[in-house]
């Protein structure tokens, strides 16, 4: 069944140039990354040296990921929705919360692949993976977060786009951690972005600092879910 689904779920993709775009966005970025920043670092070096701004960067790489294809699903979903699909899957087998399930998954572990693969790979930073992979595991979270926010506020697709474009101010956070020490940046840590910029402004910290801002950073992507997970709820009821 779930490879039935995902061959579907591929033929959508490559029927879409919308969704073609997205899903490859992340391998663009990391090229983009990998070779652009380096040479644009030597042209700028008489300014300010962009490895400086590298962390904030591969901090940036990480949570786009997820976004991404959090996205795609979300534009899928919207799609079943105006086709009726979604009554049909009701009555079958697999019913509607095991397709949610599905829809779910997916995303968030094509997500945390991409992000253990190509973060390290675009050569920014250096990665110590037993820091690194809390982070990426947050990181994930952010897919279902993206997918059930849009489905949950968007009538169609073309809504799902115009919200998707104002997502950027939510991804804002993720950057206070590397410009400011002040304890008024703790403000932003209502929003999800944020934990994802502290744990890796804190990765070098001593462990239990990293810890404890990692745990926090689960706590609310989790309760962020939970909250999306109950507004997607009463607009699919």
């Amino acid at each position: 069944k779930i490879a039935a689904l995902l061959r579907n779920d591929i033929k959508n993709i490559v029927r879409d140039d919308i969704l073609i775009a997205i899903t490859i966005a992340p391998f663009l970025m990391a090229l983009v990354f990998r070779f652009g920043l380096p040479p644009l670092r030597d042209v700028l070096l008489t300014y300010f040296d962009l490895k400086a701004y590298y962390p904030l960067v591969t901090a940036f790489f990480t949570l786009m990921v997820p976004a991404f294809y959090g996205w795609v699903v979300a534009f899928m979903l919207l799609d079943d929705r105006d086709e009726n699909i979604l009554p049909v899957i009701a009555v079958t087998p697999l019913r509607k919360t095991g397709y949610l399930a599905y829809k779910i998954a997916m995303p968030t572990l094509a997500s945390l692949i991409l992000i253990l693969t190509l973060a390290p790979a675009i050569n920014l930073v250096e990665f110590d993976y037993l820091r690194f992979i809390p982070i990426a595991l947050m990181a994930c979270m952010e897919a279902p977060l993206m997918t059930l926010l849009l489905t949950a506020f968007a009538g169609n697709k073309v809504e799902a786009l115009a919200l998707a474009k104002l997502d950027g101010i939510f991804f804002l956070p993720v950057a206070l951690p590397f410009f400011t020490q002040s304890p008024l940046q703790y403000i932003a840590g209502i929003l999800p972005t944020f934990w994802i910029g502290k744990s890796f402004e804190a990765i070098h910290s001593d462990i239990g600092t990293f810890l404890v801002i990692a745990l926090i950073g689960f706590a609310v992507h989790a309760l962020a879910l939970g909250l999306a997970y109950l507004k997607f709820r009463s607009r699919a009821d």
